[in-house]
């Protein structure tokens, strides 16, 4: 996770996309009434097939132009990452001071609903599916890997340093099935990363198998201006619909600040899930909510803050933010991108991308 002392941010406009917006599970489910999220969104994205082919020399190009990740690119991946890659990665490599175009700003600490609060509803996993997965990647399902089977260890390459790395992730509920929600600096940190695969329910190895990205987003604000209130990625795995395997968590956006979250993450050196649960605060800068008590070290990047977790059974709630960074001068507060319309409409564009 990305440390810090600063609290002064700067602030610009990025460039908006004005996105076609696609539904997640279902009709997203108004807390108040109103309607889905915002149909405006700051996004990038990068499909993996041209640099997963730079690096593993296969690539496909979709009839479209875009590039893609073909089957034998994918086992290529699924072979590069044995389990003793997985267990020798290390934490993200910590992003850099935020840029940007125009004046800067002290952060309030204020965070803006840009709509009513909204949620779309989890999925729960298929124990047969789970079972199945299980005896294909011929590991057998721990308690400790059980705990949430939609959390888990995501890995992939840095290109500027060529090293493996690593964060944590989960699933997020929708109608394709595809998406694992993680930080920005997870997906694209000065570039997008390579070989990345997610490994849910992770516990010394990978107990459902492994999932191979075809496609990564994150939001413009992210990727030209390292601000961390946009510190959101979302990967969309290729293959058999991850979500109908082991789950997904539902969404959940324009949240008032204060009700509990657990955050299921990978800090540090080990190898189970860790969780924290705490209070929601106001973050101390702009567009950030914090929680506490947590005192994750780093690769505990991109683990899930989830409302009303385990509440709905078999380790899943809503996702209501990303662990992004913390701050060395005060370590047992967590913060991440508070969701509203534009990041919760990352997951929708994502959607949108994926087959």
């Amino acid at each position: 996770m990305r440390r810090g002392s600063a609290r002064t941010v700067t602030v610009a406009a990025g460039v908006a996309i004005t996105l076609a917006m696609t539904a997640l599970p279902a009709a997203a489910t108004p807390d108040e009434g109103d309607t889905g999220a915002s149909p405006s969104a700051v996004i990038g994205t990068g499909s993996l097939g041209e640099r997963q082919g730079a690096f593993l020399g296969r690539a496909a190009t979709a009839p479209d132009g875009r590039a893609a990740t073909d089957a034998a690119a994918a086992e290529d991946i699924r072979e590069y990452w044995t389990p003793e890659r997985m267990r020798a990665a290390t934490p993200a490599r910590r992003p850099g001071p935020e840029r940007g175009a125009g004046t800067g700003t002290t952060g309030t600490g204020a965070v803006t609903p840009t709509g009513k609060p909204m949620r779309t509803e989890p999925v729960p996993p298929s124990a047969e599916a789970i079972a199945e997965a299980a005896r294909a990647a011929g590991a057998s399902v721990t308690p400790a890997a059980a705990a949430s089977a939609q959390a888990g260890k995501v890995f992939y390459i840095d290109p500027i340093d060529g090293r493996e790395h690593f964060c944590s992730g989960a699933t997020v509920a929708s109608t394709k099935g595809r998406l694992v929600a993680t930080a920005g600096h997870c997906v694209h940190n000065g570039l997008w990363m390579l070989g990345w695969i997610f490994a849910p329910g992770y516990d010394n190895g990978a107990p459902y198998g492994t999932w191979i990205a075809g496609n990564l987003a994150a939001r413009t604000d992210w990727i030209y201006y390292a601000r961390t209130a946009a510190d959101v990625g979302v990967a969309i795995m290729s293959g058999p619909p991850i979500v109908s395997v082991v789950g997904g968590n539902g969404l959940a956006w324009n949240q008032p600040i204060g009700p509990p979250v657990t955050v299921v993450a990978y800090p540090g050196a080990i190898n189970t899930q860790a969780t924290c649960v705490g209070a929601t605060f106001t973050g101390i800068e702009p567009g950030h909510i914090g929680m506490a008590p947590c005192r994750f070290a780093p690769g505990g990047s991109g683990g899930p803050m989830l409302l009303n977790y385990g509440a709905l059974g078999s380790g899943r709630g809503y996702l209501n933010s990303v662990a992004s960074h913390i701050y060395t001068n005060i370590p047992n507060d967590l913060y991440g991108p508070y969701f509203e319309d534009l990041n919760a409409g990352l997951f929708y564009y994502a959607e949108g991308l994926s087959p």
